[in-house]
């Protein structure tokens, strides 16, 4: 019977700790940039402000137009803006990011 305790034990420590591991407040943006014609586009510089805190994140789409800002803080407001030469400027926001 000690051996199933000792189980049991393990297990509900093991769940706890992956239970524990989800609990985040981070969000994240990614997407994809493209022109009018839908064409990807790369080397796009994307700036990402956080209006709350007045921190910037600067992101560059990779070669098949891609951006990930991996975990930023959720529940602020944010704008996000595009630039690349030879294309004008685009800026959204703001926006509040929620988990």
């Amino acid at each position: 019977m000690k051996v199933w305790t000792r189980a049991l034990v393990a297990l509900l420590a093991f769940c706890g700790g992956i239970a524990w591991g989800q609990a985040t407040n981070s969000a994240d943006v990614t997407g994809s940039v493209t022109d009018p014609s839908g064409a990807v586009v790369p080397g796009v510089t994307i700036v990402i402000k956080d209006i709350d805190k007045g921190t910037v994140r600067t992101l560059t789409s990779n070669g098949a137009g891609l951006y990930d800002s991996g975990p930023i803080v959720a529940n602020d407001q944010y704008t996000i803006t595009f630039s690349r030469e030879g294309f004008q400027s685009l800026q959204r926001g703001p926006m509040v990011l929620q988990v």
